[in-house]
């Protein structure tokens, strides 16, 4: 194995362990916090809580970006112009723009929307969780590839491979390491696939 590929796979599995931990925090404050018996007032408790969450955990990838940039530089054996990344500006939003705190309210409103439709109110409950975790992880993975693919952008990179887990679905499984230019690769939701810098002309 390469040692580009070595430190995307050690990338990757650092912003997955990050998206897991977020992912089961955000179950364990639906489920401990969340009244069925009142999900609108719950909510406005329990929001705040999930976007620090949500956002401190962005942050965090975030900074990881520049230093994996800049290790892929030295394993390409490349000197690109200096860049700078602002993590900042990848925490606090979803991937498309929008704020953290309408997305997850989705949760609240699939579980009315189950409940009305006859489904049990412990199984919508747990539907609503599965949501949270869904969406959270969603937030987290997207604005990490999108401070990846920035900073490396901005040292001159023009292009980037797909970097996949081993627990990738069979999708994602056979695009691995195939590389990509200005538009950014297909993803489903929950997607834990990452990015890895390379040069015109490098093989992944």
């Amino acid at each position: 194995m390469s040692l580009q590929s070595e430190l995307a796979f050690a990338h990757n599995e650092r912003i997955i362990s990050i998206g897991s931990l977020l992912a089961r925090r955000g179950v364990r404050l639906w489920r401990s916090q969340m009244s069925l018996a009142n999900l609108d007032a719950s909510w406005n408790v329990v929001a705040p809580q999930m976007v620090a969450q949500v956002t401190a955990a962005q942050l965090a990838a975030a900074k990881l970006a520049t230093p994996y940039t800049n290790a892929l530089d030295r394993a390409n054996g490349y000197k690109p112009e200096p860049a700078a990344l602002v993590p900042e500006a990848f925490a606090g939003v979803m991937g498309d723009g929008r704020e953290v705190a309408p997305a997850l309210f989705g949760a609240v409103t699939n579980t009315k929307t189950a409940i009305g439709r006859g489904v049990a109110a412990s199984t919508a409950f747990e539907a609503g969780a599965n949501f949270i975790a869904a969406v959270m992880s969603a937030a987290l993975h997207d604005m990490s590839r999108n401070a990846d693919r920035v900073i490396a952008s901005g040292k001159g990179y023009t292009r980037y491979v797909r970097v996949v887990n081993g627990s990738a679905c069979s999708r994602c499984a056979i695009l691995a390491g195939i590389y990509s230019a200005e538009e950014a690769f297909l993803r489903h939701v929950s997607c834990q696939c990452g990015t890895a810098a390379i040069q015109e002309g490098q093989k992944a």
